[in-house]
């Protein structure tokens, strides 16, 4: 999960406020280096270790290192590169003072790889003398006790584990599968705040306030995209400042599906406490940091500011309620650990877009997973809690990869995918969605994440290239779904943890903001409008936007996922309390439904909101390099 000069982005591979889902969680810890503990990272560490013990620092099967033979030779290693010396790049050389005493090799190595922790948990080092003593010859009984001593808790972790004699795990088995019709929500997150502003322009017919596109240009200056850039949409009917609008010139399948009727944009959206105002949405944001990464980050993919669902994201709280209604739900990242998959009840797989990869791949190799499975049993009260997480996640990640492996091995898709970070991330959620009844699900919430829109510096020509790779990644994905005849059955919904400026830095950039546009897109959506509201002026003097250029959303994410849930089969007012705990402060700005899809539905009701004092504030100054 981890390599030199390959950090995701500027705050490196984890947040140091991260925690485990479960009982790190659960008992307010943190668990930073925990948000690389990804099943497929498991198991690509645990097959990087194997290989080096095995064969030596190379690339084979996993192996940590550079290439020493070619990928296509890697076979024989079982004979004859074998006793070769030159065909890695180093080799472990420890040798146990004794090895004729299984006991004493394990302490010994208790001590080296474990400060001495496994020695006092006496089933686990129990586990690793029979199991030395069973494996054969002095090489291959070393051999093995290497490999499932890294597999251990005390290895991963530095606190006392007190592993029981016989509970063992429950493992992941695969949901069986109702005869309710699949739908699927896929969370496109563009990390590092969108400059939304350039992605959605009014281009011409505006008859409210001071809005046009001459007016955007002279806001944005060196920013502003010309007339001729972008691609006009028509908005008559979305009760918007124009009535034609611009789309960034490269998002032409957003244009085409926003031309069919199977995109809506929501205009002017962030994330919001109450409803305010340009006077008082200083004090009425006390719940939250405006501008950071890390908190608006966390507050898009929980869509609970005050905490009331803490430890459940979005998308998590959409999967149990599909689950309370009885049906088969479940999450699945192609990018990483994200909060928005969170749930009480449901799983949440992860899934690596290079593909996955079987543990111990090689032919040869010592068997080891059900010995590891052994050593990762369950703890007794008063273990250490990052010991549980830590064994808990290797159960996990095995039960996950042996279903998706499977579902993932037998799904083709017909449509050719960009060789792209997100291209590829769009395929395997395509595939996943092809393998819903390998999978057992009728209700799935996907996750996908583009980084790089963090963009103090050259904004346009960043975001041209983002673009590039963002619309080629739905371009594919939406022809393969609607091969699939899936198209009714999906949600996609495009997210950033903030706007950014209207005003340019000295860098040709814009710093971090607040408001933004973003889409919704389906085969159900009833597209071709615009919701939400779009400013009636850019400029700072008008009633939307505060000093540097920070827009003010007038549109909650509540209002979105408010419909959204409802699709989902969130169905009564109680549903959605739970889903969005919040709604009921944004009354008459939740979108149901029938604002979003395609048909007629009844809505549940909502509550009226306690009614808020307006009193005067200042404006803040964005932040622009603060995480």
């Amino acid at each position: 999960g981890q390599q030199p000069h390959k950090a995701p982005n500027v705050f490196s591979f984890f947040l140091p406020e991260y925690s485990s889902p479960g009982h790190v969680k659960t008992a307010s810890l943190v668990s930073p280096e925990a948000q690389v503990l990804t099943g497929p990272n498991i198991i690509n560490a645990f097959n990087g270790m194997i290989s080096l013990v095995d064969l030596g620092l190379q690339s084979c099967y996993g192996g940590l290192g550079f290439m020493a033979i070619y990928p296509g030779n890697c076979g024989l290693f079982q004979g004859y590169y074998a006793s070769s010396d030159d065909r890695h790049y180093g080799k472990l050389s420890y040798m146990p003072s004794n090895p004729n005493d299984a006991g004493s090799v394990i302490d010994e190595m208790s001590m080296l790889l474990t400060g001495g922790r496994l020695r006092m948990n006496s089933e686990t080092r129990s586990m690793l003398v029979d199991a030395y003593n069973n494996a054969g010859s002095h090489e291959e009984s070393l051999s093995l006790a290497q490999k499932l001593m890294v597999s251990t808790p005390e290895f991963h972790t530095t606190n006392i584990v007190h592993t029981t004699s016989s509970t063992v795990r429950p493992e992941i088995s695969p949901p069986q599968l109702q005869s309710d019709r699949y739908k699927a929500v896929v969370f496109i997150f563009l990390e590092g705040g969108m400059d939304s502003y350039n992605m959605l322009v009014p281009y011409s017919g505006c008859t409210v306030g001071e809005m046009s596109h001459a007016h955007y240009q002279s806001v944005r200056g060196q920013l502003h995209l010309p007339l001729g850039f972008l691609s006009s949409i028509d908005a008559n009917g979305s009760s918007q400042p124009c009535s034609t609008f611009g789309v960034h010139g490269t998002l032409q399948k957003v244009h085409s599906l926003y031309n069919d009727g199977d995109l809506l944009f929501v205009a002017n959206m962030g994330v919001m406490q109450q409803e305010l105002n340009e006077n008082n949405f200083w004090e009425k944001m006390d719940k939250t940091q405006l501008f950071a990464h890390n908190v608006q980050t966390d507050e898009v993919a929980n869509v609970d500011i005050h905490q009331d669902q803490a430890g459940r994201g979005i998308g998590g709280r959409l999967i149990d309620a599909a689950i309370s209604k009885g049906f088969s739900a479940g999450g699945v990242s192609v990018n990483g650990l994200p909060e928005v998959l969170v749930s009480d009840y449901g799983s949440l797989f992860t899934v690596d877009a290079n593909g996955l990869q079987t543990l111990n791949p090689m032919p040869w190799a010592q068997p080891l997973k059900d010995k590891i499975m052994e050593l990762n049993r369950a703890t007794n009260i008063g273990s250490s809690i990052y010991g549980e997480t830590w064994s808990d996640l290797v159960y996990q990640s095995f039960g996950e990869n042996d279903l998706l492996f499977n579902a993932l091995e037998f799904a083709t898709v017909s449509t050719e995918f960009p060789e792209t970070p997100f291209g590829q991330q769009m395929e395997t959620i395509a595939k996943l969605i092809q393998s819903k009844d390998q999978r057992g699900n009728d209700r799935d919430v996907f996750y996908a994440k583009m980084p790089g829109y963090d963009t103090h510096g050259h904004m346009n020509e960043i975001l041209e290239t983002l673009f590039e790779e963002l619309n080629g990644g739905l371009d594919a994905f939406t022809t393969e779904i609607k091969t699939q005849q899936r198209w009714d059955d999906v949600t996609i919904v495009l997210t950033s943890e903030f706007g950014r400026t209207l005003i340019g830095n000295t860098g040709n950039g814009s710093d971090h903001a607040w408001g933004g546009n973003y889409f919704v897109a389906g085969g159900e959506v009833d597209g071709k409008k615009i919701l939400g509201s779009f400013p009636e002026s850019l400029a700072e003097d008008g009633p939307e936007v505060v000093p540097p250029g920070i827009v003010i959303p007038s549109t909650p994410w509540e209002a979105l996922w408010n419909g959204i849930a409802q699709w989902f089969g969130a169905t009564t007012t109680d549903d959605l309390n739970e889903v969005l705990p919040n709604r009921n402060a944004f009354q008459s700005k939740l979108f149901s439904q029938s604002d979003i899809y395609q048909g007629t539905f009844t809505d549940p009701p909502t509550k009226a909101p306690v009614p808020a004092t307006d009193s005067p504030t200042k404006a803040p100054v964005p932040a622009t390099d603060s995480p």
